[in-house]
């Protein structure tokens, strides 16, 4: 990264073919989800889309990047029904926490934990129509969504944020996620 009048600005190159392929591959609905070192959401092929969405061109030899920021807006139906529809995996990561909760193990609940928040993140960023380009103050951002659950990102904190360390305070935090799904799930089942 560089500082350009006291901004930071990072630079990424990518690759215009595998944009646009990836953006073909939203449209159609077909999100998908990398490892990637340095992304503990995971890397979402949608971040590509978002990144043209948001990226504004300095200059352009030819239309190629303007015709694909034409796609992004509106929002990718399809898109937006798959990243809603992604929300079975943090009902599953829920449901997975309750064995490792009674035995007190932090460590894999916190995982589950994180992992389903990070879903139901991606879910209500769909939901509302803004593409989530970076986990980082992706929960925070959800607040200033019109669509989502009442103190979303106060009650996902409290819980990540103290999760426990004994099978009673380990088996709250995972009710206590669970609330939020199920108040994410009935947002989201409202809206389509």
């Amino acid at each position: 990264w560089l500082e350009i009048g006291g901004r930071r600005v990072d630079w990424l190159y990518r690759d215009l073919a595998r944009v646009e392929q990836e953006v073909a591959e939203c449209e159609a609905g077909r999100a998908r989800i990398y490892y990637q070192p340095g992304h503990p959401h995971g890397f979402y092929n949608h971040i590509y889309m978002g990144e043209v969405f948001y990226c504004q061109p300095l200059y352009e030899r030819n239309d190629r990047l303007q015709r694909l920021k034409a796609r992004t807006t509106p929002y990718p139906p399809l898109l937006k029904q798959a990243l809603i529809g992604s929300l079975w995996e943090a009902q599953f990561s829920l449901e997975n926490a309750h064995k490792p909760a009674a035995r007190g193990d932090t460590t894999q609940v916190v995982g589950y934990l994180y992992r389903a928040s990070a879903v139901m993140v991606q879910a209500l960023f769909a939901l509302n129509e803004h593409y989530c380009i970076n986990e980082k103050g992706a929960a925070a951002e959800v607040e200033r969504f019109p669509l989502r659950p009442g103190r979303f990102y106060e009650r996902v904190t409290r819980v990540l944020g103290a999760a426990g360390q004994t099978p009673d305070a380990l088996r709250e935090s995972v009710a206590e996620l669970a609330e939020v799904m199920s108040d994410v799930k009935a947002l989201c089942e409202g809206a389509l």
